[in-house]
């Protein structure tokens, strides 16, 4: 937490932690359980309870300049991160419904527009995707990622 105060003290006194994300989770390894307990018992709450999983996918997309969505929508990582998006806006929408207020709170914004964009990720679906949007010669199952 230390590059947090930092960044309070020289740049940005409201930033405020919204919460953590696991990333890279390969649930065949005991060390990845380990930290996620660790983790979740020291920071409790603050850590989101979606985890994203390691996915060749999510690493393969950079390469070919796209997101997650456009290159392999039914990939367990892009899955993942739809659901991590949907828990944010939740926890976004929820949190600040009291205070609505946008000019003086831009939590307030995300808030207010969380129902549009649940929507928007909702519709995403695999017609929406073609097959131009994934590399010739691989597929989820030639990969050599482990999923949980």
């Amino acid at each position: 937490m230390t590059t947090i105060e930092l960044i309070r003290q020289s740049v940005n006194p409201a930033l405020q932690i919204e919460g953590i994300v696991l990333t890279m989770f390969n649930s065949q390894l005991k060390l990845s359980s380990e930290v996620e307990a660790e983790v979740r018992k020291h920071f409790g709450e603050l850590v989101f309870k979606t985890v994203i999983p390691r996915n060749i996918k999510l690493s393969e997309c950079t390469s070919f300049g796209k997101p997650i969505v456009l290159y392999d929508v039914n990939s367990k990582g892009c899955i993942a991160y739809l659901d991590l998006a949907r828990e944010v806006l939740a926890k976004s929408h929820g949190a600040n419904l009291a205070n609505q207020n946008t000019d003086q709170n831009p939590a307030g914004a995300v808030a207010a527009g969380a129902p549009i964009a649940l929507e928007m990720i909702d519709s995403i679906t695999m017609d929406q995707v073609t097959n131009e949007n994934v590399p010739h010669g691989t597929s989820e199952q030639d990969s050599s990622e482990v999923e949980a």
